[in-house]
């Protein structure tokens, strides 16, 4: 099946929804474009239009499109074998081709190169270039801004997502009353992607949707809407769904890990589904090891292709329920127990400075021989408190 954001992507530019100045832009630079203008690049927060504006753009006008995600493929020697003979020579059945680089704000000082690379190419090519990126100010964005017109996108209005959601709603012959499209409209919070997966979401095995229904839409916070990720990660059947879901989530991927591993079991109901689950978020944890043992970043795409899509398509259908997404335990007892750990830790530290032991062989091996002697009442406290320098806390902790 396919997701209502590909099957109802404009056909044109007219049919484009939303910053209609952008768009005029975008039209404008195209229009203008020849060998060795400069790029296009779209600035603006995610779900407002911007990949959308460039498929959009080459399909219209019966261009190829070749699209590199620059957050996936990042060092320059895998940037020059994908964009460097695409940039030079064109196609023999197409009236030409458009170079779609998405994400370039994913790129960081560690791409070995990589938005030194995009810069070469941005120099040399004979075909017209389009980047996006959500953050305008990111540094590969800095970088590569004196070589590309750019074109910023706001957050599409709430009235302009009603439109878009009452066409599509009366297209997929679904009952929903203006109150319940402005409604998720105004959830949205401007994302128009997000809008239409809502609607997509309540409509799974109805026809009509109530006000009722909207409880399960939590309001929106772009930068940790952790529970939207997890419900379409859970949710659905598209790998690129499930891959792109925590893409523009500005949440740590490890924190996203806890919360997907805590929530299998809430949300799958099959052995065999929570077993495949865990299998693949297991994989997650062992590229997880790699990068940080090796510093290898550019095998980041890989672990998060295992902990959202892997996870997504171990399931063999959508469970159509609500699921209440809880806390991650783990994180919680974390920030339970914070307190405690400081005080062992300072408490380790000082002991450790006297016995010539590190803080965590203290706490290992020594703090249990410790605790037993001063339960034993064998030793002064008072000098055992003054001979380890320990403050109050301290001490009442070591005694348990």
């Amino acid at each position: 099946m396919v997701p209502w954001t590909i099957k109802y992507q404009p056909k044109s530019m007219k049919e484009f929804a939303g910053n209609p100045s952008a768009i005029k832009s975008i039209e404008a630079w195209f229009s203008s474009w020849k060998p060795g203008s400069k790029a296009l690049l779209l600035v603006g927060p995610p779900g407002v239009g911007k990949t959308t504006a460039a498929i959009t753009l080459a399909k219209s006008h019966g261009y190829d499109l070749l699209e590199m995600n620059a957050s996936d493929v990042r060092d320059k020697t895998r940037i020059n074998r994908i964009l460097g003979s695409a940039s030079e020579y064109g196609s023999l059945v197409s009236a030409g081709r458009v170079i779609l680089i998405d994400e370039v704000d994913g790129m960081t000082s560690n791409d070995r190169g990589g938005t030194s690379a995009i810069v070469d190419v941005l120099k040399n090519t004979r075909f017209p270039i389009i980047l996006t990126a959500n953050d305008g100010y990111a540094s590969p964005v800095r970088a590569i801004t004196p070589y590309a017109v750019t074109v910023k996108f706001k957050k599409v209005n709430p009235h302009t997502i009603e439109s878009v959601l009452r066409k599509i709603a009366k297209n997929e012959g679904i009952e929903a009353s203006e109150d319940v499209l402005g409604s998720i409209a105004r959830n949205s919070s401007g994302d128009l992607k997000s809008a239409i997966n809502d609607l997509e979401a309540l409509a799974e095995g109805e026809k009509r949707i109530t006000k009722k229904d909207l409880d399960i839409l939590a309001p929106r916070d772009r930068n940790q809407d952790i529970f939207q990720a997890l419900k379409v990660v859970f949710k659905t059947l598209s790998f690129n769904d499930a891959r792109s879901a925590i893409q523009n989530l500005g949440v740590d991927p490890e924190m996203v890990k806890s919360w997907i591993e805590e929530n299998i079991p809430y949300e799958y109901e099959g052995r065999e589904e929570i077993k495949d689950a865990y299998y693949w978020l297991s994989k997650a944890d062992i590229f997880y090891g790699r990068i940080i043992k090796r510093q290898s970043w550019g095998l980041m795409s890989y672990a998060l292709d295992f902990m959202t899509s892997g996870v997504a398509l171990s399931k063999t259908e959508r469970y159509i329920k609500f699921t209440k997404y809880q806390f991650p335990s783990a994180i919680k007892y974390l920030s339970r127990t914070k307190s405690v750990r400081a005080i062992r830790y300072a408490t380790a530290k000082k002991i450790g400075k006297r016995i010539h032991a590190s803080p965590d062989e203290v706490i290992k091996v020594y703090l249990p021989y410790f605790r037993e002697i001063l339960k034993s009442r064998k030793v002064d406290p008072k000098r055992f408190v003054e001979h380890y320098e320990l403050s109050r806390e301290e001490f009442e902790f070591l005694k348990g």
